[in-house]
């Protein structure tokens, strides 16, 4: 099948129509030759190489300097001390005067378990399409040294996402300690120790805890691996590579890449939201609120971190892409006005629509309103 493209301004008049063979032939390689027929040394050649992943290298060392300086250090609002958490007064559903009956327990149980339960599975089957998406469509586009790259961005993860979450003072006041270091004034750690009868068991606790510990460890695996994968998306285009297919399989891969990340922040967030609020479904009303709040206020902190990565990451990608289709569109017609230009990039798919930007920026600030959608939902619907 003939796939017919413009090529601009013919030079005996009018316009003229060529197959995408000739058009490959005529105006991208022979430009292409023409454009690399200067004496250039190994050296040099491999120097111009290396720049090309200069910009997205140090855009993602921006994004972890955003993580760990801005959050970590300056705007941090929820790092409690330690010594006050032993302070925090907890009352279960089955203390006090009248302690609630075996069925408002479990019920209360299992429907906090239903909340966490069900962004864990979601989170899963994201973090598979994440890994399809990267090793399947993306990466693979870019050679070996992508795949490695790649390989070594998903072990990483893994080990951060394990490590990090031990280190969580928000999760020791809202919900667990971390395991063998025998404290115990944790909110979940004293349901288990003063459950008495209840459904809440050390067996409970450790099929949550370990699910909650699989869920970072995925999560975070996946963000440095589509990290990754912006970060190759985002390098210059060679001359060669500003043809319009080769531009679409871009953007494509691009567009792909984006809604998988989102999908996985939203879902790591909400994973984390259901885990938090664990330990206040199981508390009285008077006091599961505070709890309830310090909860929210974590999930949303979280979501508001992995939405600034988020942009600071994909942002080079969007940009070089716009940039290289614009070039790809002045190679392909070389006389054209602006207007016929944009006429081509649409043609071709190549240009940016108002439901493009939309579509990007929904998937960039839905982790950070995840968490306060959730709230509304719980408010709405009187589970709180």
């Amino acid at each position: 099948m003939l796939v017919f493209m413009p090529s601009g301004p013919h030079p005996e008049g009018g316009g003229a129509i060529r197959t995408v063979s000739e058009y490959d032939t005529f105006s991208w390689r022979a430009r292409a030759m023409v454009e690399n027929t200067h004496d250039r040394s190994h050296s040099e050649t491999s120097l111009a190489q290396l720049r090309r992943y200069c910009w997205p290298l140090l855009t993602l060392l921006g994004g972890f300097a955003v993580y760990y300086f801005v959050f970590r250090a300056l705007v941090d609002p929820l790092d409690p001390s330690l010594a006050a958490l032993k302070g925090f007064s907890y009352h279960f559903l089955w203390e006090g005067e009248e302690p609630a009956s075996q069925v408002a327990v479990v019920g209360a149980d299992m429907a906090a378990r239903y909340r966490h339960a069900v962004p864990s599975v979601l989170l899963a089957i994201s973090f598979c399409s994440a890994l399809i998406v990267a090793f399947g469509y993306v990466l693979p586009r870019y050679g070996r040294t992508a795949v490695a790259c790649g390989v070594l961005a998903l072990s990483a993860g893994a080990y951060i996402g394990f490590i990090e979450q031990h280190k969580n003072i928000t999760r020791m006041a809202v919900a667990d300690c971390p395991p063998g270091t025998g404290i115990v004034f944790c909110p979940l750690d004293q349901a288990v120790s003063r459950g008495g009868g209840s459904s809440f068991t050390s067996d409970a606790l450790a099929h949550i805890r370990f699910l909650t510990d699989f869920n970072s460890v995925v999560s975070v695996a996946a963000i440095l691996l589509l990290g990754i994968c912006f970060a190759f998306l985002a390098r210059s285009a060679e001359p060669t590579e500003l043809h319009p297919a080769q531009l679409r399989e871009r953007r494509k891969s691009l567009e792909a890449t984006l809604t998988v990340t989102g999908l996985v922040l939203v879902f790591s967030v909400a994973t984390t939201h259901g885990f938090y609020n664990l330990a206040s479904a199981l508390m009285q009303p008077e006091y599961s609120k505070s709890v309830a709040q310090l909860a929210s206020a974590g999930s949303t902190y979280w979501g508001a971190v992995y939405t600034t990565v988020l942009i600071v990451v994909v942002s080079p990608a969007i940009i070089s892409i716009a940039r290289d289709c614009q070039f790809g569109a002045e190679a392909g017609l070389l006389k054209g006005s602006a207007k016929e230009r944009r006429d081509w990039k649409e043609q071709y798919g190549l240009a940016i629509s108002l439901k493009d930007m939309l579509g990007a920026a929904l998937a960039s600030f839905a982790p950070v309103l995840t968490a306060p959608s959730l709230d509304l939902i719980q408010t709405i619907l009187g589970t709180e």
